[in-house]
């Protein structure tokens, strides 16, 4: 992690404000499982420690490589011994012995015999729960069913055993990432240390992200960030903290994921091909992607302008061709203003008038002379003085005529 990093992390751990409103939703939980599901920089490890600090607990955290059942069991006896000591070995004893079979189904019962003496008002807490591999999940599984356990896991994707089903007959609680994300009055009390301009475009641009919100306290009140651009504090948190852990063959493709509009499934196995599902998994994994169900994602906004920074830093024929191609895709389902976005943000002129020629008449049939007078505006400006914008500009002099008569 740098040190521009650091010193905002640390600077965003001073401003985080106990939550009320979310330890109270825990408090009321029935389940003796809580999920905290949502994706980097929600808060989830922070509000599970503030509201476990009262009460008894064991705390693991897996590693960042993914954590099969041996390196579970191993870390989740151990954790336990935070709580009691009278923790069993028949887990260990069976890994010892153990010929390179998992056996899922039989480590989880030896780890279930191993907590027996678990005391009934303790939770055991799973940070970082995405790391685990699906065996050590079936393992979880197993243990959550176990009557002297409470679990709390933090994840950024719902764990593999948590159906809507269970979540419907109150079986296990779960706090996503809309209630996670701050309410403007929660980061009113960050941010009170900002001029009230300078606050309010902040909150407007973080979201309701709690992460961002902290990090802005960082953010002198006389520079306040303008649309597009992310400032320097909060570009380090999210170069080092999520896109820096995505998988190195994934980076450019969810790159230009972030010049789709509202990415989907479909959408993204269009323009990324056979890469599409490593960019999808990641994406979720990291963060940068929130599902919004019906296999659509969204993208925050920093998170957005952050992705579309990289492309910019790719050589020239590279990025040419990844944003010529997501254009393309654009301009394939009539996205004419998404189509329209990255053409002028990326300053592609020359794919200025396949615009035109595939939106000309169905904005006219819809009447959106203003969308395609920006078209036309844009295209003058940067010099285009193609057939098609003549074309345009005559069938926009003539609408304007019919309507005035």
């Amino acid at each position: 992690m740098s040190e521009t990093t650091e010193q905002a992390a640390s600077t965003a751990h001073r401003h985080i404000i106990e939550r009320p409103r979310l330890t109270r939703l825990l408090d009321d939980a029935s389940a003796r499982v809580i999920m905290l599901v949502a994706p980097a920089g929600y808060g989830k490890t922070t509000l599970a420690r503030q509201w476990l600090a009262t009460r008894p607990h064991a705390w693991y955290v897996p590693s960042a490589a993914p954590a099969d059942v041996a390196a579970l069991g191993i870390g989740l006896t151990e954790a336990a011994k935070q709580v009691t000591q009278a923790v069993g070995n028949r887990f260990r004893q069976w890994l010892h012995a153990r010929r390179g079979t998992e056996e899922p189904g039989l480590a989880a019962d030896l780890l279930v015999d191993d907590l027996i003496e678990w005391p009934s008002d303790a939770w055991l807490a799973i940070d970082d729960y995405q790391w685990l591999t699906p065996d050590a999940e079936h393992v979880v599984d197993r243990l959550r069913v176990a009557r002297n356990l409470r679990i709390l896991v933090t994840a950024r994707r719902r764990p593999l055993w948590g159906t809507s089903r269970q979540l419907l007959y109150g079986e296990l609680t779960e706090l996503g990432s809309s209630a996670l994300a701050m309410s403007r009055d929660e980061a009113n009390q960050v941010l009170r240390g900002l001029e009230s301009a300078a606050a309010q475009n902040l909150i407007a641009l973080a979201d309701g992200w709690p992460a961002i919100i902290g990090l802005a306290s960082f953010i002198e009140d006389t520079a306040p960030p303008e649309g597009g651009v992310v400032p320097p504090a909060l570009h380090d948190y999210i170069a080092d903290e999520l896109y820096f852990s995505v998988e190195p063959g994934a980076r450019d493709e969810l790159a230009q994921l972030s010049l789709l509009p509202s990415p989907s499934v479909r959408l993204a196995d269009s323009l990324l091909g056979q890469k599409s599902r490593l960019a999808i998994a990641e994406g979720e994994r990291v963060g940068f992607l929130t599902s919004e169900g019906a296999e659509c994602f969204a993208i925050h906004p920093l998170l957005r302008t952050f992705l579309r920074s990289k492309l910019r830093e790719l050589p020239r024929p590279h990025q040419g061709s990844l944003v010529s191609n997501a254009v393309e895709l654009l301009l394939d389902h009539q996205s004419w203003q998404g189509a329209f976005e990255i053409i002028q943000e990326f300053e592609l002129v020359n794919l200025l008038d396949d615009l035109i020629e595939e939106a000309l008449y169905d904005l006219l049939d819809q009447g959106l002379l203003e969308t395609l007078s920006e078209f036309v505006e844009f295209g003058r400006a940067s010099s285009n003085g193609s057939a098609l914008l003549d074309l345009a500009d005559a069938e926009l002099a003539f609408r304007a005529g019919f309507h005035e008569r």
